[in-house]
């Protein structure tokens, strides 16, 4: 399996309603999470699943890449993708949809770096994770412990010169 990780685009600093979990994508977030799912989608990558928290933030990110990529199935949302889940919350996530070949979660920091961190090198990698930015991991084991060896991780700025 390869996971796919990504983050959400740049987002309000304060919502409206003042909830963290209500902040939704600015408008530049939006923009520059739309030119990843483009250079996705050029680069000819597909997800059979895409699972986001249920953040309004990683939620956009998620509906704006299903959009672009042409993903067809229903985005889940699951609140093991907040930004504070704990790595065991999201082994069990990655247990449960262990029958796909490519899948994407779109969450927060701190907690994607952990993840990738200790799927990748035990908690020893320190992965500075940008908004909109994507990481893949190929995952060996997906059972728990998963583990795997990181593919590759590119921010915005290298997915926009993709597009250009």
């Amino acid at each position: 399996m390869i996971l796919y990780l990504m983050r959400h685009g740049i987002a309000e600093d304060i919502a409206p309603s003042g909830g963290d979990a209500e902040r939704r994508l600015t408008d530049r977030g939006t923009l520059r999470t739309a030119t990843v799912a483009k250079a996705l989608k050029r680069l000819g990558l597909a997800f059979d699943r895409i699972v986001s928290s249920p953040y309004v933030r990683a939620r956009q990110t998620a509906e704006i890449v299903a959009r672009i990529t042409g993903h067809e199935e229903p985005i889940l949302l699951d609140p093991r993708l907040v930004p504070l889940a704990s790595f065991d919350d999201v082994s069990n996530l990655i247990a449960e949809h262990a029958d796909v070949e490519h899948l994407l979660f779109t969450g927060h920091e701190p907690n994607l770096g952990h993840v990738i961190a200790s799927l990748t090198s035990e908690g020893r990698l320190s992965v500075d994770v940008r908004k909109a930015s994507v990481t893949a991991v190929e995952l060996h084991r997906v059972r728990r412990p998963p583990g795997g060896s990181l593919l590759w991780s590119v921010t915005p700025k290298i997915f926009e010169s993709l597009t250009a």
